[in-house]
This record gives structure tokens, sequence and C-alpha cells, in this order.
């Protein structure tokens, strides 16, 4: 993949946000999964000066308005905004807002949104790389994300499919060698009709195989215990136990 696009931002949803989740628990987790992770609306209404620009927005280093020239393409534009940032999901999303010709594509409304895949269009390939004209709507969507807060080195890690406790806890810099007492806490953004208590877990058992490496959601927070296991949570102690996952001894989830 051609990475001179993708850049190293700085946090985009906020450093500070994630370490004031703890004070909170799962209201916050839940907060940011309902405003964070919404789907992808229309952008162009309003949003366009005239049908003579190029507008690119989204996760990109510098949103700009373009004024539209023949010939330009896809990744042209992208390079105009200052390149990706590294929330980019993996699509872009280009709106015809000013209208587009109805005697091209029958049957269709006169406002179309085409879909490409990141791959192709940082690869230049032809069938991700269009032509952008003028009154185009250029959105480059963001990755959904994992918060990781406490005790660790990086606070926000892009969530791919399959994305488990410790994996997450790697990417965000894991947690030293004396670790052995170290725990980890799963908050999840509740869904109508289900409630979700906290998960807790020993991450020397879950390493050694002994419990189950929960496979995690977008969105979902992690907390990390202090070497001695403590965490710093500051919400109510739940008046139940927390629900345990498949093969998870009580003895190793215990509240600290």
């Amino acid at each position: 993949m051609n990475t001179t696009l993708i850049t190293g931002a700085s946090s985009g949803i906020g450093r500070a946000t994630w370490y004031l989740l703890p004070a909170v628990g799962v209201l916050l987790a839940a907060f940011a999964h309902a405003t964070l992770a919404q789907p992808f609306t229309n952008p162009a209404q309003g949003s366009q000066k005239s049908c003579e620009q190029i507008l690119v927005m989204g996760a990109v280093r510098k949103p700009v308005r373009l004024d539209a020239h023949q010939g330009w393409r896809l990744l042209d534009v992208l390079a105009m905004a200052g390149g990706l940032t590294n929330k980019a999901g993996k699509t872009v999303r280009v709106i015809h807002s000013c209208g587009f010709s109805t005697v091209d594509r029958p049957g269709t409304e006169s406002e179309v949104v085409d879909e490409y895949d990141l791959v192709d269009v940082l690869q230049g390939r032809k069938k991700g790389n269009p032509q952008v004209k003028a009154g185009d709507v250029v959105v480059v969507p963001s990755a959904d994300l994992v918060a990781v807060i406490r005790n660790v080195k990086k606070t926000e890690i892009v969530f791919v499919d399959g994305m488990t406790v410790t994996r997450v806890v790697e990417l965000a810099g894991g947690v030293g060698r004396n670790s052995e007492k170290v725990m980890v806490r799963i908050y999840r953004a509740p869904v109508p009709g289900h409630r979700f208590d906290p998960i807790t877990l020993n991450l020397k058992a879950i390493k050694q195989g002994r419990i189950e490496d929960v496979p995690l959601q977008p969105w979902d927070v992690i907390e990390v215990s202090d070497p001695s296991g403590h965490f710093q949570l500051l919400m109510p102690v739940p008046s139940r136990p927390f629900w345990d996952p498949p093969l998870m001894p009580r003895k190793d989830s215990s509240y600290s």
C-alpha cells in the first residue's frame, strides 16, 4: 500500500476525553459509541459555496474547499487536503452534490454517492482513482476505535475484526515485565434491552490460556490497572457480580 498519504496525526478524539472515562464508567462508553460512531450522513447540504468547488473533509489532515480544475483525480485532491490521518477508515466516498446526469445513470436520483476502497485509492488504481468534478464532496470516514486508559502509552487503537484484549494492550504499549497482578476491565456501550456490566480480567491468566482472551467490539473502552491490580475507577461497585465470559474462573475475575 502506498503510505505517503497516511500521517501520524495526534489523537483526533481528544486524549483528555478518554482519561475522564473512569469517572463515569459505562455512561461515557455509551456516549462515545452514540456520538462518535454515528453512521455516515450527507455533509454536502449547506457546505458548498457553489458548484464550482470541491470539498474534501473527514479523516484528512486539512479539510479544504478547492476551486475545481479539469483532470483532477481523487488521489490529487486527497493530497491537497494534506493526506489522511491515522484515523482513516477503509473507504472514501464521493458525493456528487450538485447533481448527476441521469443520462449517464438512468434511473438514478440527481445526487449520487460513489464509494471506493481506500487501498485502491492509495495505490492509484483506475477503479479507485476517478476524476473529481466541480460540486463533488470527498469524504474520508473515520475508522472505528477502541480506547485504552490508564497505565499505557497509547490511548486510541484503530479497531480491526478479531481484535482481542491482549492485542489491544500490546498495541497500546504493553504493561511491563512485572505484570502478574495487572488487571484489565472492559466497558461496552449498552444496547437497548441489554445491560452490559464491566468485565474484569487478569492479564496473566489470559496469556497463560486459563481464561478467554475476550474479543472486542468497536468503541469498547479498556482500563488497565496499576502493577498491584488496582483500578482508579470512581464509579460505585455494582450490586451484583460482573458477568464472566466462557472459561473464566471466578478467582481470576475478582474485583479489586
